[in-house]
């Protein structure tokens, strides 16, 4: 029983840290678009 709860607990931390990564990589992929759009070339998103 205990086992079951912390194989959850080890995913939900995985999973967690897969969120977060993704939205580093977002945020970073938005601040250059921004600057892009600063510059007057419009990427696509």
């Amino acid at each position: 029983m205990n086992t079951i709860s912390n194989d959850v607990e080890a995913a939900l931390r995985a999973f967690n840290r897969a969120r977060l990564m993704e939205f580093s990589i977002d945020h970073c992929a938005g601040a250059v678009h921004r600057a892009r759009g600063g510059l007057g070339l419009h990427g696509a998103g």
